[in-house]
């Protein structure tokens, strides 16, 4: 949002730069936030609510002040879309995602222990914490790629891992690619919707996700009610 409406002069090639950068300062502001002698996964979700509602505040505070142009392009940037697809955006992906997208499959063993429990892991040896930290940094480079490319695009990530849980099971080494292959059919599916069904408006296909995954996160803590 800054760099959109405030800072119209940069080269548009800076803005993977920017988006990785505030994702992985977001990143470990939570981790900090949530570090209390480690950290938990009930925590980092709690700390990351937080963060990112105040992020959100610093969103609409530029907006609000900000010149109308940019601004209305910033809005339209914020809500996600595939419209402005092209070739040099797609060599930002590989650039900057396909490192990050390689360092998690390679950590996916490391993974599986984490998903057994902190206790299980760390009676094993492993570093849990530093693991945890370096996945979260990866984790942000995919972040910040994808939403330099097109924007902040809900759900997907929720709901691919999900799906791709249900084909392959919990190792993570085969869970890795499924989830990416879900994730870019639903991406896909949700871009054709938005296209289609009130064509010839153009419906953010952010819009389209959101649409889609609210219900299934309803269901999802439907399904785990007895677990919370």
């Amino acid at each position: 949002m800054i760099v959109i409406v405030e800072v119209a002069s940069l080269p548009e090639s800076v803005l993977p730069v920017v988006s990785f950068a505030g994702a992985l300062v977001t990143a470990l502001a939570i981790q900090m936030f949530a570090w209390r002698a480690g950290t938990s996964s009930l925590r980092l979700i709690l700390v990351g609510v937080g963060v990112g509602t105040l992020a959100g505040a610093g969103a609409s505070f530029i907006a609000a002040f900000g010149p109308a142009a940019e601004v209305q392009r910033a809005i339209t940037w914020s809500a996600g879309s595939l419209q402005d697809a092209r070739w040099v955006k797609l060599e930002w992906l590989v650039l900057w995602g396909l490192p990050g997208a390689l360092a998690l499959w390679l950590a996916a063993r490391e993974l599986d222990l984490i998903a057994l429990g902190d206790r299980v892991a760390g009676g094993v040896g492993q570093r849990v914490h530093l693991v945890r930290g370096l996945v979260i940094v990866a984790v942000a480079l995919l972040a910040g790629a994808a939403v330099a490319a097109s924007g902040p695009i809900a759900f997907v990530g929720l709901a691919a891992p999900h799906v791709a849980r249900a084909l392959t099971g919990r190792n993570h080494a085969r869970l890795i690619p499924v989830a990416a292959v879900c994730g870019a059919i639903l991406l896909v599916v949700a871009d054709l919707a938005a296209r289609r069904l009130l064509a010839p408006v153009q419906v953010p296909v952010g819009l389209a996700t959101a649409l889609i995954g609210a219900p299934f996160f309803g269901y999802l803590l439907w399904s785990r009610r007895n677990e919370l």
